[in-house]
């Protein structure tokens, strides 16, 4: 069985600062070592989307600008 978590950023896995908090980051890096894929959803540009997420060390699949583009 495959399994996926997808999740928004803002209001989602974002804090009141626009980072990702570390008790998500460390949920996100505990599924994706148990082989669950992660994919994050967001109405953010791709390089917006992307600098938060390297910042938090998470490498994922993204889905930006509401679905418009997708990217690995």
């Amino acid at each position: 069985m495959v399994m996926c978590i997808a999740t928004d950023m803002d209001g989602t896995l974002l804090n009141q600062h626009q980072e990702i908090t570390e008790e998500n980051r460390l949920a996100l890096l505990n599924a994706i070592e148990k082989g669950v894929h992660v994919v994050v959803a967001t109405g953010r540009s791709y390089v917006e989307a992307k600098n938060v997420l390297q910042e938090a060390g998470l490498e994922v699949p993204l889905i930006c600008v509401n679905g418009a583009e997708i990217r690995e």
